[in-house]
């Protein structure tokens, strides 16, 4: 059964869950910019969200990109991020698997 499922998975083409974890990758970075904050404060204020990690295992985790959604956000809370703007994916599929026609 899991070789028809990995069969089915790779006609499908490559994993778009990549891209957007380069996407969260990206933001979180533009955040800490904006904010001048460094993985040691981020570390530091991590610290009042229970999360405790050194500067150099969130250097290396936000690098590699891959952390999860609760992570992410945690991040964001503990930068006092108060709004971020979504990266735009492809267009929402309709029930029939149909791209939406463009709206005039």
């Amino acid at each position: 059964m899991r070789e028809q499922e990995t069969l089915k998975a790779s006609k499908r083409g490559p994993h778009p869950l990549p891209s957007w974890e380069v996407k969260a990758k990206r933001l979180l970075k533009a955040e800490m910019d904006l904010k001048g904050a460094t993985f040691k404060v981020l570390s530091r204020n991590l610290e009042r969200e229970e999360i405790y990690e050194t500067a150099a295992q969130l250097n290396r985790k936000i690098n590699r990109g891959k952390f999860s959604a609760g992570f992410f956000l945690a991040c964001l809370a503990a930068l006092e991020v108060g709004e971020i703007a979504v990266p735009e994916g492809k267009p929402a599929m309709d029930k029939s698997g149909d791209e939406p026609a463009a709206m005039a």
